[in-house]
């Protein structure tokens, strides 16, 4: 038995163009558009930490006015099953900033929002947006370590196994699932079912 954690892949790209789906995991089948600057955003009210995390909630005023608040977006029509638009352009909603979508055991968090410009300014300097770097990354931070997920698998050996020669697991259980039982001294994993 062995703990795994599985973190998010977050991306923000000041870069977008049709070429993105190409560097960007699980994202074949998405149309980007890039050049496209809109000052304008919206949050996807769903209750979340990236909407309402450590630094409170943010509304569609947080991010707005930037330089350029996003270079581009996703077309919604396109995105994978179970895709989450977080964040779109007020006036064409279509036009996904924010997504998330699963992949394989994990989640991407792609945006065209370019925060890495809003990082680089210092307060009372002309482009320094508070809502980038004080509010929204935090949340973003948040809602990523939220998607995190930590388990244990569990496999079937022998005490004359070899570490790494059981195969696959064959029980995968969420890490709040276990807890840890002393038996004659020694802990061991005890699973609460029901």
């Amino acid at each position: 038995m062995h703990g795994v954690t599985l973190q998010p892949l977050v991306v923000h790209d000041r870069s977008i163009n049709a070429g993105t789906s190409s560097l960007i995991p699980g994202a074949g089948s998405i149309v980007f558009a890039g050049g496209v600057y809109e000052n304008d955003l919206q949050f996807n009210n769903m209750g979340t930490s990236l909407n309402f995390g450590p630094v409170g909630a943010l509304d569609n005023t947080t991010i707005d006015l930037g330089a350029s608040s996003s270079h581009g977006y996703a077309q919604s029509n396109s995105l994978p099953a179970n895709a989450r638009v977080h964040v779109a352009h007020q006036v064409t909603l279509d036009n996904a900033v924010t997504i998330e979508y699963p992949l394989g055991s994990g989640a991407v968090i792609y945006s065209g929002i370019p925060l890495d410009f809003y990082l680089g300014q210092a307060p009372g300097t002309a482009w320094y947006r508070p809502g980038f770097s004080e509010e929204y990354r935090p949340n973003i931070i948040a809602y990523a370590l939220d998607l995190s997920q930590s388990y244990y698998e569990i496999y079937r050996c022998t005490e004359h196994s070899e570490v790494g020669s059981c195969g696959n697991p064959v029980v995968t259980l969420p890490l709040n699932a276990l807890s840890w039982d002393d038996h004659n001294g020694e802990k061991i994993p005890s699973i609460s079912i029901g």
